[in-house]
This record gives C-alpha cells, structure tokens and sequence, in this order.
C-alpha cells in the first residue's frame, strides 16, 4: 500500500513508513456472497465474472490450485544500485508455501531490469513499494502489478511508476508481455511530475463487470493545481490484451482527486488522497468498488483526523455523481452516528484500509485502521473501525445493515496486553477465512506492540466474522515471534505486523496468514527482514507447520540477506 518513509515524532527518533493499504496482492482482499477471499494495505474484493473468476484462496500465478505469496523487498541493491527494490515470489504446494519447487514453480526474484519497457534498475527506485493481485487478460490465471515509486520518468523524478508481470500456467510469472505505466504511457492522463509518487498503493478488481480485472493506482504526492500532496489515483481497465488506457480494447483510462467532479470533500494541501486503497462490492451489485484513503486529511478543523472516499463501480468504471450506481460517499470519525468517539487530531483515520464481508451477508464491509488513535489514557494506541455493506452500499447506524463497529485491544479477549501507548494498533489490516467456516475474518498489525520487555517487537490480532452480526471481540487470537510454537523470536524493533496478507497457500478450505517482520535482522545483516507464515485450521490459525522466510531461506532467489533489504516491507496475496 504506499511506502514511503518518514520521520515522526516516537515518532520522531524512528524512520517510520506511511505503508501503502492496500495490501501487496491483497492485504485488502473481500469476499463476495458466494465465496470468502482470502487475501489491504495494505488492501479487495471476489467478483464473480462470466470470464475470469476469481479463486477464493488468493492469487494462482499458475493456475495449479494453490494460492502463492509475493513480497516486497523494499531496500534491496541491484547491479550496485542503492534501494533499486526487488519482489520475491513463493508458490505454493500441498505442503505450503515452498521455494525449491518441490510441488510447485521455483521461487522467483523480479526487479526491474526484467521489465519491458523500463529503464531498468536505478538508485532509490524502490521497486516493490506496493504490490496488487488480479487477472487483468482474463485468462484465468493472477497476474502481478508491482508499484515503483520513485521512479524517475524522463527528467522526472522520483514520478513513480507501475510494472505488470502476467501470469502463465505452469511456470508462474513470465517477463514476456510485462507492462511498465507511468503517468507518460501512452493514453494515460495526466502526466508524469518530479515527486508525484506514482505506484504508493495498489486495488483492484472488476470495476466496470465486462469480467477483467483493473488496477487502480495511487500517486498519493500529486500535485492537484497549486496544492501539494494533494493526491490522485489513476484507473487502468483491463481487456483481452491486458491493462490498457485510452480505451483500444476497454473502457478509457480514469484519473481521480478529491477536486472530480462529484467526489466529496475538497483536494486540500497534503491530504495524500490515494496513499491506502482497497476494493470489494459494498453494495452487491456486481461491479467492484473502492476505498480510497485520505488519513492526512484534516475533518471539520481536526488536523490529520484522516478520512476515506468511496467510489462505486457500474457499467462505465468508476464513478461519483451517481450513474449507474450509488454516489461518492465520505466516510471519517465526524460522520453522524460513526461509535468512534469523535475525531481527535492526527487519529489518522484510514491509515490501512481492507475489504471482506465479515457477516455473510453478501455485501462487502470496510474495515479501517485509526493507527494513532488515543484509548482511554494510552496515548496513540490505535484502533480499528469497522463499516458494513447493505443493498445502497456502506452504511452505519444500522441502516440495512449492521451498525458499525469501534475496536480496541481493551475489547479482545484474547489480547493479553489491551491499548497502551504507542501500539500503533490498525496501522496494517488483511483479511482471509483463517478458520475456514465461509465467513471473512481480519487481521490488524500492532507494528510497535512490545512484546513481555522487548521494545517494538510487533504484533498481529485475528478477528472471526460471524453470521449477521460481523466482526466478534471473543475468540480473537494473538500472534508474536514469542507466541507459542512460532519460529524465531521476538526482538527490538522487528516490527512484526507492518504488513500482512491472508491466502490459502495448501488449499486446504482455511486461510494461512503471511506476516512481515521487515526489520527482522538475519544473520549480522541488519534489518533484513523476513516473514512469518501461520497456517489456518477449522480452529483459526495454530503454530503447526509455520514457516519463518527470509532471503537466507533454502532455496530463495536472489542474493540472500543484507543489510536494510526490508524484505517483507509489503506482502501480500489478494
């Protein structure tokens, strides 16, 4: 979901990164009436297509069954060049997620040297910000679109750009066809400026029903006339030739702000409109939608209390005046009836955004992290909120729907450690059927969660949807590197939970949750990074058969583990 570091105040002795939402491939993933997707920063929904369906168990790159895993390697240097970024991918098998193709393809390791039509490799082009999952030719098979964004574009720089890796049965990913957009490409509107940061944030889903997938794209540092950091999202539609803009074989391309016509709200100096996205049907009408977040945004003179606009799909693509589906709507903690307690300043409302119907009721919900959020005395512990779908879309108030949801960790029972200062709770959300019982469940990263003494050891909790009423506090459960059984071992500032994504990597009917730790250290190779897989079971996740990857795994791609790689910055599998 948009990757882009910074410094903050405990946030102010730390380099922080405002992470994408919408998930790699799918930390936002939803599911439909008639199956649960198990995969947003992250950040999306199943639309059931005539032509390419969508597996309920996450991204198949090669079409064998198994969902398969892709993570961003954020830091890593290629041919010399500084924080060119990287993408590993690992397919999955009967046994799980596997590298050395025993059960299924090699693992993978893509920069952009192997993108047709990209400059290649450079310094600071940070190559695998952000990471979406879809089916953009309709052939059935997951392709992958990869954010790079501070691509330099001409004399641009750092304008940030989006790679398209297509997927083929049974070898997985190929170079060959690979697309590289930028806001310069061809047909694209717009255009490419120094700092815009095209590629922060990634969803998609079949927008317009003509059963291709589309990729929205966020450029959350756009300039919208005079105002900075305004930010933009650009929409590309697929077709049978892939993602394409200009209409050849689909619908135009679209280029969205908080100044289009009929999207509420105002593009505002450093509002980063687009900097989180995700997408579901919150209306079930057959045509995705999308969230797109704003958690700089400043509501009603509360500074960065943060916001979302929705955008409803129909027969055209998106739209917000209300032709062909419902209008726009602005969603923050001053909406009437909204169980937040008000909007406090810098809550940052929106911080990660995920899609899934956590009540079976066949419409897609919305769930929001409020990273900074203050509970009770703990200040910026974080909190979730969440908004159920209906026949009219999202709703609160319980108006076809049920009422919407305000969640802390005061409220988990089994969350042995409650709200305390600077949890950050909400700052990554993912979701995925971890328990296999048809119902969308969630998970929310508490990234500086400390662990027993170990300072910012990070932590993720998993909340079971239930039939009708949604998102349950009871049977919650509650993962660190301590945990029980679980790989490796918790540490300072490992941050675990920055970034997670659900997916069925064994098909076995229950999701598996992949969860970075991207400042993990490998060896004596400082923040490296790696990532934990827990498998799913009909009891929710369990520590039986978890993995611990890194790029010092057997058999991975690439050039091992070294210092500031950050692998696991994103994850995903949507």
């Amino acid at each position: 979901m948009n990757r882009i570091a910074q410094s903050g105040s405990r946030r102010a002795n730390r380099i922080f990164l405002a992470l994408p939402l919408a998930l790699l491939l799918g930390l936002s993933t939803a599911g439909s009436s008639a199956a649960v997707a198990t995969g947003s920063s992250t950040s999306r929904s199943t639309i059931a297509s005539p032509r390419a369906p969508r597996l309920a168990q996450g991204p198949d790159f090669n079409g064998d069954g198994f969902a398969d895993f892709a993570v961003g390697v954020y830091g890593e240097a290629i041919d010399g060049h500084a924080d060119a970024g990287a993408v590993n991918v690992l397919y999955g098998s009967a046994s799980g997620l596997q590298s050395t193709g025993i059960g299924g393809p090699d693992d993978q390791f893509w920069t952009e040297n192997d993108i047709i039509g990209s400059d290649g490799a450079e310094n600071g082009d940070h190559f695998g910000a952000s990471v979406e999952a879809g089916d953009y030719n309709g052939d059935g098979l997951a392709d992958l679109a990869i954010g790079i964004r501070a691509e330099g574009v001409g004399s641009a720089v750092a304008a940030g750009a989006a790679a398209v890796l297509y997927g083929s049965s049974p070898s997985g990913l190929i170079a060959e066809g690979s697309q590289f957009w930028s806001q310069n490409s061809v047909g694209v509107k717009d255009s490419a400026e120094a700092g815009d940061h095209m590629g922060s944030s990634m969803a998609g889903r079949d927008f317009n029903g003509d059963g291709f997938e589309d990729l929205a794209i966020g450029t959350d540092f756009e300039a919208i006339g005079t105002l900075q950091k305004a930010g933009s999202v650009t929409v590309l539609y697929g077709s049978p030739i892939g993602l394409q803009a200009g209409g050849p074989q689909g619908p135009d391309d679209q280029f969205w702000s908080q100044n289009s016509t009929g999207v509420k709200d105002q593009s505002e100096d450093g509002d980063r409109f687009g900097r989180e996205l995700t997408s579901g049907d919150y209306n079930s009408d057959g045509f995705a939608d999308v969230g797109i977040n704003a958690d700089f945004e400043n509501v009603g003179g509360v500074n960065h209390a943060g916001s979302v606009n929705l955008l409803y799909g129909s027969a055209t693509g998106l739209q917000a005046t209300g032709t062909g589906g419902p209008e726009d709507q602005f969603w923050s903690e001053k909406t009437r009836g909204m169980e937040t307690g008000g909007a406090q300043p810098d809550d940052r409302f929106g911080t990660s955004v995920a899609s899934a119907d956590f009540n079976s009721d066949g419409y897609d919900d919305l769930a929001n992290g409020v990273r900074l959020k203050d509970v009770g005395a703990a200040v910026d512990a974080g909190a979730l909120s969440i908004i159920y779908g209906s026949a009219t879309g999202l709703q609160n108030n319980g108006h076809g729907g049920p009422n919407d949801q305000f969640i802390t960790q005061d409220d988990l029972v089994g969350d042995p450690e409650g709200s305390e200062n600077d949890d950050w709770f909400g700052y990554s959300t993912s979701v995925g059927d971890f328990n296999g019982d048809g119902v969308a469940d969630l998970t929310a990263g508490a990234r500086f969660e400390d662990v027993g003494t170990v300072v910012d050891a990070g932590t993720v909790d998993i909340l079971f949807g239930t039939p009708v009423t949604g998102l349950s506090t009871s049977g919650s459960q509650y993962w660190n590197q301590d945990s029980t059984g679980i790989l490796d071992q918790a540490e300072t500032s490992d941050e675990l939970g920055v970034w997670d994504a659900g997916a069925d990597f064994n098909a076995d009917g229950a999701a598996d949750l992949g969860v970075a730790a991207w400042l993990e250290d490998v060896g004596s190779a400082v923040d490296a990074g790696a990532a934990n897989v827990i498998y799913g079971s009909p009891t929710g996740l369990t520590s039986g058969g978890n993995q611990f990857w890194s790029q010092n795994s057997s058999g991975m791609a690439g050039d091992g583990a070294e210092t500031e790689d950050q692998f696991g910055f994103v994850v995903g599998a949507s």
